[in-house]
């Protein structure tokens, strides 16, 4: 981009300035992005950047009040916006914002509406469009979790967990969110089947957790009986530990330790119980709310 810098202002609908905004100028030809956030009087100025880039303005995660995402010059999805030119760039181009959306919601486990610590909540836009940006949030420890900066339109809600949170991922299609509301919602999470093991060095009993480049550490993944797809993966934690909480109960699965890329001299693909092929494969099963251990592999 030439005839640069983009620079300029970003208020509320008060006319009060907005600290913390950012502000990105993307040149959609070469899927370039420069951003930066707006300062204490709410300017900004974005190096490298000018003609031809389209401009998003946005809160940031944890940014407050909440905001209505949108696009120079005022408009709600990339596709309206407009390439900036020499006269805006001389004239400022400059945003008022209007209060986002938000959701304060709350995470309960099915069977006793008990509160969940530690669920991943992302927000989709059912329509997604390139460039356009959400933030996720974690539920706290009475299972609380806000959404902010948010615009007006229908949303698709993913619920994921990871390390020892035992509850089946899920999606909740089809919500619509009001512009500028303040909206509650409770999810409800059913209990999923937790396997933990430990990967280790045939020979030495070393853990294994850290290959080094060009290696990467292996991928274990709980395996669909059935569709012999992958149900759920994780990789290794220090230690040579790992963990898959949330794997779907009632449901037969099998385990593989795979690298993925190259591989080192001595290391093989498996699978549980240190077998090379599907077919052989120990399957696993186990109800909900189940944790079996000593997955391990050598």
């Amino acid at each position: 981009a030439a005839a640069g810098p983009i620079a300029g202002k970003v208020t509320n609908t008060s006319a009060a300035p907005l600290v913390g905004i950012e502000v990105c100028a993307i040149d959609f030809s070469s899927f370039t992005e420069r951003c930066t956030q707006t300062d204490a009087e709410g300017e900004y100025s974005i190096a490298e950047s000018g003609l031809g880039d389209k401009v998003h303005f946005f809160g940031t995660e944890n940014h407050a009040p909440s905001v209505a995402p949108q696009w120079y010059p005022g408009k709600a999805h990339p596709e309206e916006a407009l390439p900036v030119t020499e006269a805006d760039i001389a004239g400022g181009v400059d945003a008022v914002m209007a209060k986002g959306a938000t959701v304060n919601g709350e995470v309960l486990d099915m069977s006793n509406e008990a509160p969940i610590q530690g669920v991943e909540i992302c927000p989709n836009p059912t329509v997604h469009r390139a460039g356009e940006t959400t933030f996720c949030a974690r539920s706290d420890l009475n299972g609380d979790f806000v959404l902010r900066n948010l615009a007006g339109g229908e949303y698709d809600v993913e619920l994921s967990t990871a390390g020892h949170v035992n509850y089946v991922d899920d999606t909740f299609s089809g919500i619509p969110i009001a512009a500028g509301s303040s909206v509650g919602f409770s999810f409800y999470m059913r209990r999923g089947v937790e396997v933990r093991g430990n990967v280790s060095e045939a020979g030495t009993g070393q853990p294994v957790e850290w290959l080094g480049p060009p290696y990467a550490a292996p991928q274990i993944c709980a395996v669909n009986e059935e569709t012999e797809e992958a149900v759920k993966c994780t990789t290794l934690i220090p230690g040579g530990a790992w963990s898959i909480p949330g794997i779907p109960p009632n449901q037969l699965f099998a385990l593989s330790f795979a690298l993925d890329g190259p591989v080192p001299d001595g290391y093989v693909a498996q699978w549980w119980n240190d077998v090379a092929a599907f077919d052989e494969a120990t399957i696993i099963f186990g109800g909900g709310g189940a944790v079996l251990e000593h997955k391990d592999a050598l």
